[in-house]
Parts: C-alpha cells; sequence; structure tokens
C-alpha cells in the first residue's frame, strides 16, 4: 500500500509543481514590475559584492605597496649607518633594538655575513631563525644590491612579510652581508577578515530590505487583483 501511494502522490506533486510555475509566470507577465524587483533582488547584491570586493582588494593592494616602501626605507636607513660607520655592528645593533621598540610589527631584524659560502646570523631583534628556509632568498638579494627583495611567507605558523637586502661592507668587491627583516601581518589580516565579515552583514541586511520589498510588491498585486475580482463580481 505504502508503495502504491508513492505512485499516486507523486504525479500529483509533479501536476503541483507544474500548475504553480504556469501561475507564476502568467503573474509575471500580467505584472511587470513584479518582475523588475525580482530583478532587483539579484543584481543590487551582487553588485554590492563585486564593488565592495573591488574597494577592499585596492585598500590591501595600496597597504601592501605602503608596506613595501616602508621596508625598503628601513634597509636604506641600516645599509647607509653601516657604510657611514664602516660596519659599526654595536651601534646598528643599539639602533635596531631601539626600531623594534617603537614598531610593534617588527619580528625579527638580522644581519647575516657570508663566510665560505655559508651564512651566520648576528640577530639584532628577535630569537635567531632557521637561514635554511631563507637561504635561496637570500642569495637571490645579491643579483642587486641597491634593491630590497620582498615576499610573504608562514613562520612559526605566523603569517610574515619579510625582506632581504644585500650589502659589501669592509672594502668587499662583492656583497658579504646582508640584512634580514620580517613583520607580522596578524593585525594586517585581522583587519582585512573584519572588513570582509562587516561587507556580508552588510549584504545581508540589503538583501533583508529587498525581499521585504518584493513581499510588499507581492501583496499589492493581491490586493489588485481581489479588487478586479470585486468589480466583476
Amino acid at each position: 500500500p505504502t508503495r502504491r501511494f508513492h505512485c499516486i502522490a507523486q504525479p500529483c506533486m509533479i501536476h503541483f509543481l507544474q500548475e504553480s510555475a504556469v501561475r507564476g509566470i502568467r503573474l509575471i507577465r500580467s505584472h511587470r514590475g513584479f518582475l523588475y524587483t525580482l530583478a532587483l533582488l539579484v543584481s543590487i547584491p551582487i553588485a554590492f559584492l563585486w564593488s565592495g570586493q573591488q574597494f577592499l582588494d585596492v585598500a590591501r593592494e595600496y597597504h601592501t605597496r605602503a608596506e613595501h616602501s616602508r621596508i625598503g626605507l628601513l634597509h636604506d636607513t641600516v645599509v647607509a649607518y653601516l657604510t657611514e660607520t664602516n660596519g659599526n655592528l654595536e651601534g646598528m645593533r643599539r639602533i635596531a633594538q631601539i626600531i623594534g621598540e617603537l614598531n610593534s610589527d617588527i619580528v625579527h631584524i638580522a644581519l647575516i655575513r657570508l663566510e665560505d659560502q655559508a651564512f651566520v646570523e648576528e640577530s639584532l631583534v628577535g630569537e635567531p631563525i632557521d637561514l635554511t628556509l631563507y637561504a635561496d632568498f637570500i642569495r637571490a638579494s645579491s643579483v642587486r644590491n641597491d634593491e630590497s627583495i620582498v615576499f610573504e611567507t608562514y613562520a612559526a605558523g605566523e603569517h610574515v612579510r619579510v625582506g632581504a637586502r644585500a650589502m659589501t661592507l669592509f672594502a668587499s668587491p662583492v656583497p658579504n652581508y646582508f640584512l634580514l627583516t620580517s613583520f607580522s601581518l596578524t593585525a594586517q589580516d585581522a583587519l582585512y577578515t573584519e572588513k570582509v565579515r562587516n561587507t556580508y552583514i552588510s549584504l545581508a541586511g540589503l538583501i533583508f530590505l529587498i525581499i521585504l520589498l518584493v513581499l510588499r510588491h507581492a501583496r499589492i498585486i493581491n490586493y489588485a487583483e481581489l479588487y478586479q475580482e470585486l468589480k466583476q463580481a
């Protein structure tokens, strides 16, 4: 009996869906304003989401460029000081510690010297790091010792932006020292996540308002149909 009921109920359901679809198409054809409202329900949230994402992407790109300039300025300052003082590492260590205290997002500042094709770190700010993780990156910075190389990675589970700069100290004909700095991106990522969350909350509110508009429009249509039926009666 259960199987027979399923066979009877299924055609009834299909017939009900077909009738509902036909009635919906007739309703839309006879009330074009309702169709426009449905178009708004789809197009406005998409446009809002797209424009919000574009704004966040531009803001993030601008902030990234500003951070790259900040890293380059820090590297230029360190190189200028070490060049003018003929490699005064002790004085550089004191200056680096002051810089680290004034900039809470600085995770690490290190001077790395090249000895017998091996890197030896002299940590200025932060704990010593595993140089094997950045060996290729440090070597790449020696291609041009007047520019800093910057990239993003994860160190000890933390999102960081790392910069490297090659230097020639103590009258060396080739780069023999390297400056390595890393900045935490935790605060930046948290801010970006918050902005994205606020965008979706605003989008949800906008969709809710549009749904209210659709329901109000549907109620007006029902009143109009009821008026026509009473008028014909």
